[in-house]
């Protein structure tokens, strides 16, 4: 879903060509699974802010079969990491083969098991985090990365505006609740420099200053 007049996302579907094989046939898969993914607009945009930030280091809380962490790893520097997180054992299998095909296993990690377990065992600062577990989920993830996101690191939130949910206030269920209370979270923070864009379902972009 997308907050644009349906010609306009259209056009921007269809304005620069994918000629990523790989990238291709999981769009195809996630059509075919009716899998949710972040799509070649956002993909885009998240390579361009891994070379805008020189990210090394990225944390992805919510990876499914890889899609988002494929756009990442390939515009990573020598030595750079995308650190994946699933709960699902056949996405992360999933993720294996793409990551192989692509010639990028040696850019990634995979951990299988709940996001918030698994970052609270890691170690050291990231440059670049994305968050798209569960939405209700949305704060006590920004809480548990914000003070691990280095100088100059990057906070990233996809669904952002969950399908205009946020602007509404009859809608009070817990996922809408969670990305309401996450966009309170980053916009009151004085250490963060933030912008929403209507992208998509919105895609949140904080800067650690």
């Amino acid at each position: 879903m997308g907050f644009l007049e349906s010609g306009i996302e259209e056009f921007l579907g269809d304005w620069i060509d994918q000629d990523d094989a790989v990238l291709a046939a999981m769009e195809e898969e996630a059509r075919e699974r009716s899998f949710p993914i972040v799509g070649p607009e956002v993909g885009r945009f998240l390579a361009q802010l891994v070379l805008l930030s020189r990210a090394r280091r990225i944390l992805e809380m919510g990876s499914g079969f890889g899609y988002s962490a494929l756009w990442m790893a390939r515009y990573l520097p020598s030595g750079g990491r995308v650190i994946q997180t699933e709960n699902d054992p056949d996405n992360v299998d999933r993720s294996r083969e793409y990551f192989q095909r692509a010639g990028c296993e040696d850019r990634t990690e995979w951990h299988l098991g709940d996001a918030m377990e698994i970052v609270s065992g890691l170690e050291g600062g990231f440059d670049l985090v994305l968050i798209d577990v569960e939405k209700s989920r949305y704060p006590a993830a920004f809480e548990q990365v914000r003070d691990r996101l280095n100088p100059g690191g990057l906070l990233v939130v996809d669904n952002a505006l969950w399908r205009g949910q946020v602007a509404n206030p009859n809608f009070q269920d817990s996922s809408t609740l969670g990305v309401r209370k996450l966009l309170e979270a980053v916009a009151s923070d004085r250490a963060l420099l933030c912008s929403l864009l209507p992208l998509r379902d919105g895609v949140l972009v904080a800067l650690r200053r």
